[in-house]
């Protein structure tokens, strides 16, 4: 994402990462320190040492696992959340525990291309 966010410098792109403990090593410490490796102003960081976020997501998305890592989602600026985050625009992941759904694997250009065409629709 990191290329994402250098490459489209618009100020009303948002990213939230969330840092969840998936490896051993992970801690929160550790996302401390990746986080200095993401130093953009519009990224805000969040730590879920109890991984709910993942389990969140699974509902949401209905998936027969929880996310655990390397998932990335688009939200139109019109996106409104209640008690659990709304269905995203378009989301992807890096290392998809859903095998069987290529079209959900991380493509950076076309998550760029999406990116770009949201941010289109608020001009």
């Amino acid at each position: 994402m990191q290329t994402v966010l250098k490459n489209i410098v618009d100020e009303r792109l948002k990213a939230y990462i969330i840092w969840l403990p998936v490896l051993p090593s992970d801690n929160r410490n550790w996302a401390v320190k990746r986080t200095r490796a993401f130093s953009d102003s519009r990224v805000r960081y969040f730590w879920d040492g109890e991984q709910l976020t993942g389990e969140i997501w699974r509902r949401v998305l209905t998936l027969e696992a929880p996310l655990s890592r390397d998932t990335y989602f688009l939200y139109n600026h019109q996106a409104h959340w209640t008690s659990e985050p709304a269905l995203p625009d378009f989301w992807m992941q890096q290392l998809s525990a859903e095998k069987k759904r290529r079209d959900i694997f991380l493509d950076v250009p076309a998550f760029e291309r999406k990116t770009r065409e949201l941010l289109e629709q608020i001009k």
